[in-house]
């Protein structure tokens, strides 16, 4: 049997086509994205290519499906194969995209809209996010961060992002009244991250300590009045002074580390920062750079297994408007493709 190929902007349209031109009994073998033909005006772009065929001869014609095509063969039914289909054409892999179908009623998943997906999505990538948010209301709680006894220190490779992101958690706090965070940099080595901090320590009139030896970190945060977020140097895991740091926070009883991480490496990078920053122990994860890709649905296993619950996430430079609290439905969304918006 004659295998058909489609191409549109979205597997949506592309299965539309060929179910108009074979019939109902029309099946979805496969899709990618492709770049657009020379002739089409936005030359350089890319769409999604499906391959069909009219259901009925289906183990004569998977042999034709050529190797570069996804196969998706096994999946029982043709809505089952759109929908998997069109979580891959966006950025899932196959087995979180057969996960998430199959937890669609069989008998819903026949014109399944988005939201049924996002639904479904939701209740997975719940236990991947801090508890210390109120999903009814859709307001993030501070409960994490506003802890009186809390030293949160912030840790990751260098340029993910740590020192913008210390500043916007402090000034949203500020901004709504909350707590008064001390702002500490662990390292005066680097002068401009420091300075950088600093400044926003002056705006936000928020106490700053710069500290350039274990020593100096001890005397600061024995002298401290109120909560504090200690900016750290983007060093590697096995660097004298980082190990010196952890060492100095372990014998500390108080003490929440957050592990920062850019959303905008590939996962294969993003799965080695959790490798290196194991030993560690990080409390929590930060995915910042949201505002540079398309979705997390790339990065969505490598958090899953990674097993550290996300507690913000970055979405642009601005401070303090670019950080969205961890739900959830923002993870979700994120997976999705959606852009994040900040609780009011």
């Amino acid at each position: 049997m004659e295998l058909r190929r489609y191409r549109s902007n979205s597997v949506e349209e592309a299965f539309l086509r060929a179910r108009a031109e074979l019939g109902p009994g029309t099946i979805l073998l496969g899709a990618r994205r492709v770049h657009r033909t020379a002739w089409l005006p936005w030359v350089g772009g890319r769409e999604v290519e499906v391959t069909a065929a009219v259901d009925g001869a289906l183990s004569a014609i998977r042999r034709q499906v050529p190797k570069n095509q996804t196969d998706i063969s096994e999946l029982r039914d043709a809505a089952t194969e759109e929908l998997v289909a069109r979580l891959k054409a966006v950025g899932f892999d196959e087995a979180l995209a057969h996960e998430l179908v199959t937890g669609i009623p069989p008998k819903l998943r026949r014109g399944a809209r988005l939201e049924m997906i996002r639904q479904v999505l939701t209740e997975r990538v719940a236990p991947l996010v801090q508890p210390a948010t109120d999903e009814d209301t859709g307001v993030a709680s501070q409960v994490t961060l506003a802890d009186e006894s809390a030293v949160h220190v912030f840790i990751g490779p260098p340029g993910v992002g740590k020192t913008t992101t210390i500043a916007k958690i402090a000034a949203r706090e500020r901004a709504r009244g909350g707590t008064r965070f001390g702002l500490i940099a662990a390292d005066g080595h680097r002068v401009g991250a420091v300075e950088q901090l600093r400044l926003y320590a002056d705006v936000i009139r928020s106490p700053f300590a710069a500290v350039r030896s274990i020593a100096g970190l001890e005397r600061v945060l024995a002298l401290r009045a109120q909560p504090v977020l200690v900016d750290t140097a983007g060093r590697t895991p096995d660097d004298r002074a980082f190990l010196e740091l952890l060492a100095c926070l372990a014998e500390r009883n108080d003490v929440k580390t957050y592990l920062v991480v850019d959303a905008g490496q590939a996962a294969q990078q993003v799965r080695r920062t959790f490798e290196h920053y194991r030993d560690a122990n990080p409390d929590r994860v930060i995915l910042t750079k949201l505002d540079q890709i398309n979705s997390l649905a790339p990065l969505f296993e490598v958090v899953r297994q990674a097993d550290v619950p996300v507690s913000h996430f970055g979405t642009g430079q601005r401070v303090p408007d670019d950080l969205v609290l961890a739900t959830a439905s923002a993870l979700a969304g994120a997976v999705l493709g959606e852009k994040l918006q900040p609780a009011a």
